[in-house]
């Protein structure tokens, strides 16, 4: 009867198709995320979210529908993403103002030569229709490698990578009349097959190993993708569905094509709030087998969190009040389904462990529970932080003199860090800061880490850091995913600034 996962696995990628259709959480019928239906959610290209929100869930999504048509070519999600070392190299070939451009090139190249690949090799492709590939030939070893199997975009970019790896190389390959020649062959081609849907899933933990060097990756992919839509030639046939960090959005949104993307039906944020996670959470609960619940329920309408755990509320021994218990483990949270699907199944198991007992206290079960949830949050948090602020000091030249691992693997290094900005936070011994406090740690942390630390943009960035907004709603939580991505950087002069709960366990405040 019992599961070790009850509320199902954290990692939306190995989690069992059919369960993942079955469980997808649906809002009055439509999906979460802006009450749109089924076939607009088709229309799709990016996706756009934090770690944990469920991105490559949406992409498994739309596949498994898609795949049911026999209408349109559907290739696998691809997840093998190029090294990071590949990812450091060809960013530190270019300066900043070429980066972008220079980034949808390889995407541009990696989709056509993966689109070559399988007309030349897909056996389904070439079973459905009469195409003529011998025009796409003459290309080999010019273009393109002389294939054997269908490729992937990722592997095909992963080539493109380690070929060419001077700034000279790059830009002999990229300005090759051939390429126009070959544009128009593939489009006249395209012509005579189906839709084709490619989905290329963003793999969280390779961004974090280097943050900025992926945001610009993954913001040259997200242009090539918009452009390709855009075309006549690609627009109509061939589909890209990626899939991106939430940081990748807001840098997009800082340059002069914010008022193109913001509200663009083919995007998709996935920026959960406390109502839409609450809704999560109940509808996990609602899910559970009756066997979980402490207070087994009568009827499907008594599935509720105080029947599972035999409470209401829970008293909150730092703040020193009763506080309703969905509000005291969704606080310790990042709002973000993962966290709610770990901290969900570490409680499912307490009528399990308690079974035999005649005497416990439950208050004291939860509170141990979520406290220890809350630190694993709250430690990833500062690890993912102090990698960033690592990756940040990376000097030109660290791949193509062997000593990039510094910056990017050695985890002594990103640990020394994220205590560094523990002990820190603690000297304050505090959640909440005044914006001169601030300036404080802003300060303590040049000193400590490096003068080329910003400390505050990075915890912002990643939701680690807010502020209070006073609003017609009243006092309201502001942290970068509720912030519509308008500000990259820290907002500045705030009356009053705060720590994501998950925080105040994992640094011992």
């Amino acid at each position: 009867m019992y599961k070790k996962n009850a509320f199902g696995n954290p990692d939306g990628s190995r989690t069992d198709i059919e369960d993942m259709m079955a469980e997808f959480i649906k809002f009055d019928g439509t999906s979460f995320t802006s009450g749109v239906a089924l076939e607009d959610d088709l229309k799709v290209r990016v996706i756009v979210g934090a770690k944990g929100s469920g991105k490559t869930v949406y992409l498994r999504r739309m596949r498994a529908i898609l795949s049911e048509n026999d209408s349109v070519y559907v290739n696998d999600i691809e997840q093998e993403v190029p090294s990071t070392d590949l990812i450091i190299r060809f960013c530190q070939m270019f300066p900043d103002t070429e980066l972008t451009e220079q980034w949808m090139y390889v995407w541009k190249f990696a989709i056509i030569r993966t689109v070559v690949s399988n007309i030349l090799h897909n056996h389904k492709w070439n079973s459905d229709s009469n195409i003529d590939v011998e025009p796409l030939k003459k290309y080999t070893n010019i273009l393109f490698p002389e294939y054997k199997t269908p490729m992937s975009v990722y592997a095909e970019a992963r080539h493109i990578l380690s070929s060419y790896t001077t700034k000279n190389e790059f830009a002999k390959y990229k300005n090759k009349r051939e390429w126009d020649e070959l544009e128009y062959i593939l489009s006249e081609m395209l012509k005579c097959l189906p839709p084709i849907y490619f989905f290329i899933d963003s793999v969280d933990e390779e961004y974090g190993h280097a943050p900025m060097y992926w945001l610009r990756c993954q913001k040259g992919l997200f242009y090539r993708v918009m452009r390709m839509l855009r075309e006549n030639i690609y627009g109509n046939k061939l589909h890209i569905i990626i899939s991106i960090r939430d940081n990748v959005f807001s840098s997009v949104l800082q340059s002069e094509h914010q008022t193109r993307y913001i509200n663009e039906d083919h995007i998709r944020i996935l920026n959960w709030d406390y109502s839409t996670i609450e809704y999560f959470f109940k509808s996990k609960i609602d899910a559970l087998n009756p066997c979980y619940f402490l207070n087994p329920p009568q009827s499907k309408e008594d599935k509720c969190v105080n029947r599972w755990l035999g409470i209401d509320t829970i008293y909150n021994t730092q703040r020193q009040i009763e506080e309703p218990l969905l509000d005291y483990i969704l606080r310790h949270t990042r709002l973000l389904p993962r966290d709610v699907i770990i901290v969900g199944n570490s409680l499912a198991q307490i009528k399990r462990e308690i079974f035999e007992e005649a005497d416990y206290d439950i208050q004291l079960i939860i509170r141990e529970k979520v406290s220890k949830s809350a630190r694993t949050f709250g430690n990833e948090l500062l690890q993912i932080c102090a990698n960033q602020i690592i990756n940040n000091e990376m000097p030109k030249g660290a791949v193509q003199k062997n000593y990039s691992e510094v910056y990017t693997s050695i985890k002594e290094y990103t640990y020394s860090v994220a205590q560094d900005i523990k002990s820190i936070l603690l000297e304050f011994n505090s959640d909440r800061f005044t914006w001169d406090e601030l300036l404080l740690i802003d300060l303590q942390a040049r000193q400590r880490i490096g003068e080329s630390c910003h400390l505050l943009d990075v915890l912002w960035q990643n939701s680690a850091l807010g502020y209070l907004n006073v609003g017609p709603n009243g006092r309201e939580e502001i942290f970068f995913i509720d912030a519509n991505y308008e500000d990259f950087l820290l907002p500045k002069k705030k009356a009053q600034y705060l720590l994501r709960s998950c925080l105040i366990d994992a640094i011992g405040i």
